[in-house]
């Protein structure tokens, strides 16, 4: 009791005490062979819980309309610094498919099929929406002519802004020396700073929001299986419990998030 007092006192999270409740429980027996009594400890990360701050929960989400707008007041595409080009890649791409950060990361040069109207990223790791027997999902993204938002176009200027400079097949890579490959701590850094320069509070809103606002944006405009395939939910519950949200402010998934 008194090893897990100290580990509050040192300020960690509720979930790392967690797993040390966990470990004193599997691990400490009694002198007499008799293992711990769990309930005291229960009773005392009950306390834990009663003494941490209420967290209060979005009701609403933020409109992707927002950060088009911004991006079509942006210069063009090859007139962008290589950070700006790559957060706004990174931003369009996890507002046209709704996937998370992990998946963004999985993007792979090997895996990417170009053609006139769309450009498609083949998934070809373990996510963790892909345990057991489910599918790794295909990315699609349309080409949306003649604008600034547009994500195929985005994504072509990118991979030529970038060509000689990766030395690994990663999609996303940092934009300065020695170009290593993005992490998903970097990458949700990327999508947080594109909301931060949007005005949308990302105190409020995290990079994983952007799951949220792309989806309840476009389950307006298309049927719901639409937006469970887009997103990789194998059911609705999920997708109303957590993800379906009042935005402030019939097609394919894209297009639809795209709408005004």
């Amino acid at each position: 009791m008194n090893f897990l007092a100290t580990l509050k006192d040192s300020n960690l999270q509720k979930s790392t005490i967690a797993t040390a409740k966990a470990a004193v429980l599997n691990l400490w027996l009694l002198s007499d062979g008799v293992k711990l009594e769990s309930h005291v400890l229960s009773l005392f990360m009950r306390g834990i819980s009663q003494l941490e701050p209420v967290r209060t929960r979005a009701k609403g989400i933020w409109d992707p309309s927002i950060i088009l707008d911004m991006f079509q007041n942006m210069p063009d595409n090859w007139d962008l610094t290589l950070l700006q080009l790559t957060r706004k890649c990174a931003m369009l791409i996890a507002l046209a498919t709704a996937q998370r950060v992990q998946t963004l990361r999985a993007l792979n040069v090997r895996n990417i099929t170009i053609t006139t109207n769309a450009v498609a990223f083949v998934i070809d790791t373990r996510l963790k929406q892909t345990l057991g027997d489910r599918e790794t999902p295909l990315l699609y993204l349309p080409r949306i002519k003649g604008d600034k938002t547009c994500v195929w176009s985005c994504v072509l200027a990118y991979i030529l802004r970038t060509r000689k400079l990766r030395k690994v097949s990663d999609f996303f890579i940092i934009s300065k020396p020695p170009h290593t490959p993005a992490t998903t701590t970097t990458i949700s850094r990327w999508l947080r700073e594109v909301l931060q320069k949007a005005g949308i509070n990302s105190s409020l809103y995290k990079a994983h929001s952007t799951r949220a606002a792309a989806s309840s944006k476009a389950s307006k405009f298309v049927p719901l299986q639409k937006v469970l395939e887009a997103a990789d939910w194998r059911g609705k519950t999920v997708f109303e419990k957590h993800y379906c949200r009042e935005v402030s402010g019939r097609g394919d998934f894209a297009e639809a998030v795209w709408k005004q």
